[in-house]
């Protein structure tokens, strides 16, 4: 979900999944802190989120150029997980190649 077609609590509560706003409208107009399980609705609703942002006020509002794995809550970019894919695909071909000469020898 894009972050831009929020406009206002009752919205945004909608999309996170809360029956009313009130809790969303509080942490909108700084009257309270989001709690920990509303940081984590809004990380799994708004996976482009800078939660760094969000909480520091510094970085951009949306992550750029990258996808989120779940492992280790670390990032990888694009590019990272391109080069994977690269190097599996050269690996997968390496190995089929190596048995392919390996049926010859043996046939």
């Amino acid at each position: 979900m894009r972050m831009n077609n929020i406009s206002n609590a009752p919205q945004l509560a909608k999309a996170l999944g809360y029956s009313g706003s009130e809790r969303v409208r509080l942490v909108l107009n700084g009257t309270s802190k989001p709690s920990f399980a509303m940081l984590e609705d809004l990380a799994r609703v708004f996976a482009s989120l800078n939660l760094h942002w969000l909480i520091t006020g510094v970085g951009s509002k949306e992550l750029e150029a990258r996808t989120t794995i779940a492992k280790n809550h670390e990032f990888v970019t694009r590019g990272e997980i391109s080069a994977l894919l690269e190097r599996i695909t050269s690996i997968e071909a390496t190995q089929k190649g190596e048995a392919q000469r390996h049926r010859r020898k043996a046939g």
